[in-house]
């Protein structure tokens, strides 16, 4: 967490940690020119302090040095998208600098583990995670469901690894294997193509000839929504996690239902 940790009304001066970061960058690329660099924050400046004062968070000034940074705005936000604008306006509103990536994660161990409140919300937030634009990033844990306290609520809390579900691990190796296997979810552009119907998290992913289609459904019942896709012509779709698949004889107006804390990826067939 390389932010300012120092208040400049009690140490006056630049202690900027960027001009260090700076120098460390130069270093390691010189040593080896292919690594990555990773910062936990993406500003100088400490979020909570510059928050506090402007209403708002800060620049990610980090993004000069760091190829990748953490993305606490979508951590905090993943739980709160109800509708697929609200998706749409956090991608159109967030700052990245130097064209670099996000690692998107929806729980750290610093947070309530969401095993805790609602384990069946794993799987639909793995989804969203691993197919919006940024990188998947999965933590202390959390690929099993992990149920032990936070680090805010306990001091250097454990993970019992022993006692964690197979099954949602499988299913996090599935959704990754999936993300590999599409470079539309890695490295395409993100559009709505929700139309009406329930409110679902609907979009779609495109990167030169592909495009992958996404539905999540973060709700406990069973939802059908209407889906204006970015197809011509009629076209069969397949679900890469159930099987399923799909004919679209009308792309503008796809009906489709989605499980109970259910996800589809839909790839053209």
């Amino acid at each position: 967490m390389p932010a300012n940790n120092y208040y400049d009304n009690i140490i006056t001066g630049d202690h900027s940690s960027l001009s260090l970061l700076r120098s460390v960058r130069q270093a390691v690329l010189e040593a080896n020119p292919a690594a990555i660099l990773i910062s936990e924050s993406q500003s100088t400046i400490r979020p909570a302090d510059y928050f506090n004062q402007y209403g708002k968070y800060p620049p990610p000034d980090f993004d000069e040095i760091a190829e990748a940074s953490y993305s606490y705005l979508f951590e905090r936000q993943a739980l709160a998208f109800k509708t697929t604008q609200q998706l749409m306006d956090f991608f159109s509103s967030e700052e990245i600098f130097y064209n670099r990536t996000r690692l998107r994660f929806f729980e750290t161990h610093d947070s309530e583990r969401i095993n805790k409140t609602n384990s069946l919300l794993n799987k639909p937030l793995a989804v969203l995670a691993s197919t919006v634009p940024g990188v998947p990033m999965i933590q202390a844990g959390q690929e099993i469901g992990a149920k032990n306290d936070s680090f805010v609520s306990k001091s250097n809390p454990l993970v019992n690894w022993t006692g964690g579900d197979s099954k949602l691990k499988d299913f996090y190796k599935k959704v990754f294997a999936i993300r590999f296997a599409h470079p539309a979810l890695k490295y395409g552009d993100i559009k709505s193509v929700w139309k009406s119907g329930s409110n679902v998290l609907a979009y779609s992913r495109t990167y030169e000839n592909e495009t992958v289609v996404v539905a999540i459904n973060t709700g406990n019942t069973q939802l059908t929504s209407y889906l204006n896709l970015p197809f011509k012509s009629r076209t069969v779709l397949k679900d890469e996690l159930s099987g399923e698949t799909f004919v679209v004889s009308d792309p503008a107006n796809f009906s489709i239902f989605i499980p109970a804390y259910g996800s589809r990826i839909l790839t053209v067939n």
